[in-house]
């Protein structure tokens, strides 16, 4: 359902209001939607095949601004540094949501390249996605991925993984394959701007793919290629100090 002007003011004067502009109308007052879910009646398992359920009659936990999915607002991953874990929860609903896409498809995209081995070309790649896809053409997305991917190589050192050398040497390379996806994003961008400017001035309109995602895994993948990323540990020489 589209809105216009004259079905927002309807719809305001009813007292309903618009979960999403495309999509579903919600009762604050029965704290049920009065459309029908568009992913289906159990598309969204937590409303228990009810169509006009919202959030599995749960509010004061969950959220579902899209009204497409539930989503626990009080609920901390596990496995977090306490670096990531103050970062969490001073984040927002939509920069979790971003964290939590990304870090699926850069596990994704690891998966397809191997396996996401610790120090490998996969997790090379793992942290070019990420790093990636959760920056932006704007300061904050940018400021977002720096902050999670510093955060992240804040694990204090674990003698039972290793000498320290070899901490010290994987976190070097994740920090280089954060900033080099962080790059890569913005070179995506500046990219997908001059194509946009050139195809307006021969036709007048935007590209037909300029709302498409970037290409952040292919990207990487061509990154890693070209020896823009870092793929695994170089051992120290005899005359170099181990610790």
């Amino acid at each position: 359902m589209r809105t216009t002007v004259l079905t927002s003011v309807l719809f305001a004067l009813l007292g309903l209001l618009p979960a999403r502009a495309e999509a579903r109308y919600f009762d604050p007052t029965l704290g049920r939607f009065v459309t029908r879910d568009v992913i289906g009646v159990w598309g969204d398992r937590a409303n228990h095949g009810s169509a006009v359920a919202f959030v599995g009659s749960r509010p004061g936990k969950f959220l579902d601004p899209f009204g497409l999915s539930p989503y626990r607002f009080d609920y901390t991953p596990a496995g977090l540094t306490p670096a990531e874990e103050a970062l969490w929860k001073e984040s927002g609903y939509f920069d979790r949501l971003a964290l939590r896409r990304s870090v699926k498809h850069a596990f994704d995209a690891a998966e397809r390249y191997g396996g996401p081995q610790e120090d490998s070309p996969a997790d090379a790649v793992r942290h070019c996605v990420l790093s990636c896809e959760l920056s932006g053409p704007n300061k904050h997305a940018r400021d977002r991925a720096k902050n999670w991917g510093d955060a992240h190589e804040t694990r204090p050192w674990d003698p039972t993984r290793g000498p320290l050398w070899l901490h010290d040497q994987a976190r070097e390379m994740d920090l280089h394959n954060n900033e080099c996806g962080r790059d890569l994003n913005r070179e995506l961008y500046e990219e997908r701007e001059r194509r946009y400017q050139e195809y307006y001035r021969k036709h007048r309109q935007a590209p037909p793919d300029h709302h498409d995602e970037i290409d952040c895994e292919g990207a990487c993948l061509k990154a890693l290629e070209d020896g823009r990323l870092r793929p695994g540990i170089t051992k120290p020489s005899p005359q170099d100090p181990v610790n």
